[in-house]
């Protein structure tokens, strides 16, 4: 007989409702990844202001190429490991330091993702005024959804790994 799951021990989630959620991470890491290397580039997408966002950017001073490059691979290291994570060819590669991996990235993202979003929503709709840096609004909306969709995409990608263990080894 199966036992009901419990608190401690809840019922692992749909395989294919992971990968969806998974693929829902990838589409924002390369969002991300996208505007930034647009940046580094050299492109003005999502600037409104080129002289406020350059003084932006300079307060990055020597960190700049970490501000821009160093975020791209970070994005696109964050969707390979999702990818790893939901996908065959990532059952060749040691799980533990990909789950591991993954539960780190989903807090690290999840409060400047979510608070982020939520401060960039209250600003587009005009009831706060915080960015005075040369971006656009929608930038921000991008940049810290982005952020929260990826955090949940790499906690239910972790543990949907961590349960299926949970269940197998009883």
């Amino acid at each position: 007989m199966v036992a009901a799951a419990s608190a401690c021990h809840p019922e692992p989630m749909s395989c294919s409702l992971v990968r969806r959620t998974a693929y829902a991470g990838v589409g924002a890491a390369l969002a991300y990844a996208a505007l930034k290397a647009a940046w580094a580039l050299g492109s003005t997408a999502g600037i409104t202001d080129v002289a406020a966002f350059e003084r932006f950017v300079d307060r990055f001073g020597s960190f700049e190429w970490a501000a821009t490059w160093g975020t791209v691979v970070l994005a696109v290291a964050a969707a390979a490991l999702l990818l790893a994570l939901v996908e065959p060819w990532g059952r060749r590669l040691p799980r533990r330091p990909l789950r591991i991996a993954a539960w780190l990235g989903a807090a690290v993202l999840a409060i400047p993702g979510f608070v982020g979003f939520a401060e960039s929503l209250l600003t587009y709709a005009g009831v706060l005024d915080t960015h005075d840096n040369g971006i656009a609004e929608w930038v921000f909306l991008l940049t810290y959804g982005s952020f929260a969709v990826l955090s949940i995409a790499l906690a239910a990608a972790a543990w949907r790994g961590c349960a299926a263990l949970r269940t197998s080894a009883g």
